[in-house]
C-alpha cells in the first residue's frame, strides 16, 4: 500500500508547561526604538563561476569566523563561504551514495562544530564534521525525518516533526518540537506539540492549512516556538529541561490579505512512501487563506535576543525580545522585498529569497542601531 502525504513545508511567494512562568500579555507602555537592517555583502550571481550560481536556495544562515552556509535544494548541495564572500567548501553532492543528498530541505550548524543536514528523499539526517567530510546518517525516521532543524546543546538537534498515528480505521498528525541525539532517530524528548488537520482523500491523508509551530534553539539548550496562525500571537520559551520559562502573547486582530497576495502560488511537498522506499515531490501550491500570519518566523542572536518576524506587514519586520518578555526594539528590512527570507542566529543575520525575480542569492546584513 502505498501512502501519499502531502506536507506543507513553505510559502515561496507568500508572504508541557514548568512551574516557573514568565509571561508578557500586554504591548509595551512606550513605542519601542526601531532600527534597520542594512546589506553589508551579496553572494551569489547570474551567470559565471558555477561556485555562486544558485538554484533554488532552500535554507542560508550565517556561520562562525564570518562565514555564510547556504543550501542549494536544486543543487543538493550545502556551499560554505569565508568572510570575504569566497567559496571555502562544498557538502552532500546529488545522489544516493554516502553523504549524497537527493532533496534536502534544511541544515543545522552544530555545537560541535559540526554540521547536519535533512533529506526528505533519503529520510535521513546526514551528519558531516566541521571540515565538511560525511560522518554518519540518523535513520529510520518515519514517515519523514523532520522537516526544519537547528542546533542544540551538547551537539543535540532540535526539529520540527510530523508524527503520525494509525488505528480502527483513524488516522491523526500531530506537529512536534522535539530534541534528538545524533544516534537514534527517536526523539530524547518532545518540547511542544499541536494537533494538525488532517483531510482524508482517494489518495490518502492530506495535511490541512491550519496553525503551525516555527521555532529556534540556542546552544545553551533554550528553545523558542512560535505559533504561526492569522488569529494568535504566541511565543513560548523552554529550557534545556523542556520547563517553559516565557511566554509572550497579546491579543490580536486578523489581517486581511491583499489581491496580489492571495493570487501567489507557494510550495508543496508530497512525500510518497511503501514498501519500496520514500519518494517526495515538489509542486505549486494555491494560497487560499485570506488572512495574513502574526508571527511568520523566530531566531535568536549572538546575545540571546529573541527576533519575532511579523507576517501583517508588507516590510519585512521583527519584534525582538530579551528573555524576560520585555520588548527591546524593532527591526525593519525596507530595502528588502516582502517575500524575503531573514535567518537570525548567533552568528548574525542573512537574507535570500527562494523564488527570486533576477536570479537567486544571499544577503548579509546588519543592524544599524
Amino acid at each position: 500500500m502505498r501512502m501519499a502525504i502531502l506536507i506543507l513545508i513553505v510559502a515561496l511567494l507568500a508572504i508541557s508547561c514548568g512551574e516557573f512562568d514568565r509571561s508578557s500579555q500586554s504591548s509595551p507602555t512606550a513605542p519601542p526604538d526601531t532600527f534597520e537592517l542594512c546589506s553589508v555583502d551579496t553572494i551569489g550571481v547570474g551567470m559565471g563561476d558555477s561556485s555562486y550560481v544558485f538554484g533554488t536556495v532552500m535554507q542560508a544562515s550565517a556561520g562562525p569566523e564570518g562565514t555564510t552556509y547556504v543550501l542549494d535544494m536544486q543543487r543538493c548541495l550545502l556551499s560554505v563561504f569565508d568572510e570575504q564572500g569566497e567559496i571555502v567548501r562544498t557538502l552532500g553532492g546529488k545522489g544516493g551514495g554516502p553523504g549524497e543528498l537527493q532533496l534536502p530541505m534544511d541544515f543545522a550548524l552544530l555545537s560541535d562544530g559540526g554540521v547536519a543536514v535533512n533529506d526528505l528523499q533519503a529520510s535521513r539526517i546526514f551528519l558531516y564534521d566541521a571540515q565538511g567530510n560525511y560522518r554518519d546518517a540518523i535513520e529510520g525516521f518515519f514517515p519523514v525525518p523532520p522537516v526544519s532543524i537547528a542546533g542544540g546543546d551538547d551537539g543535540r538537534i532540535v526539529g520540527q516533526w510530523h508524527c503520525m498515528s494509525t488505528g480502527e480505521g483513524q488516522f491523526s498528525m500531530r506537529e512536534e518540537i522535539c530534541r534528538w541525539g545524533t544516534e537514534s532517530s527517536e526523539p530524547l524528548s518532545v518540547i511542544r506539540s499541536m494537533d494538525i488537520e488532517v483531510e482524508m482523500t482517494s489518495e490518502g491523508p492530506r495535511i490541512g492549512r491550519g496553525d503551525q509551530l516555527v521555532f529556534d534553539a540556542s546552544d545553551n539548550g533554550d528553545v523558542f516556538v512560535a505559533v504561526v496562525s492569522p488569529e494568535t500571537y504566541l511565543v513560548e520559551g523552554f529550557d534545556s529541561g523542556g520547563q517553559r520559562f516565557l511566554t509572550i502573547e497579546r491579543p490580536w486582530e486578523r489581517v486581511p490579505k491583499t489581491e496580489e497576495e492571495m493570487s501567489r502560488t507557494g510550495m508543496g511537498i508530497s512525500v510518497s512512501r511503501d514498501n519500496e522506499g520514500t519518494t517526495a515531490e515538489t509542486h505549486p501550491v494555491e494560497n487560499p487563506v485570506p488572512w495574513r500570519n502574526a508571527i511568520e518566523s523566530i531566531g535568536v542572536d549572538g546575545q540571546d535576543r529573541i527576533w519575532v518576524r511579523l507576517g501583517s506587514v508588507p516590510t519585512p519586520t521583527f519584534e525582538v525580545y530579551d528573555r524576560s518578555g520585555e520588548m527591546l526594539f524593532v527591526a525593519r528590512a525596507p530595502a528588502l522585498p516582502q517575500g524575503c527570507e531573514i535567518a537570525v542566529n548567533e552568528y548574525g543575520i542573512v537574507a535570500f529569497e527562494r523564488n527570486p525575480e533576477d536570479h537567486p542569492k544571499v544577503v548579509r546584513l546588519e543592524l544599524s542601531e
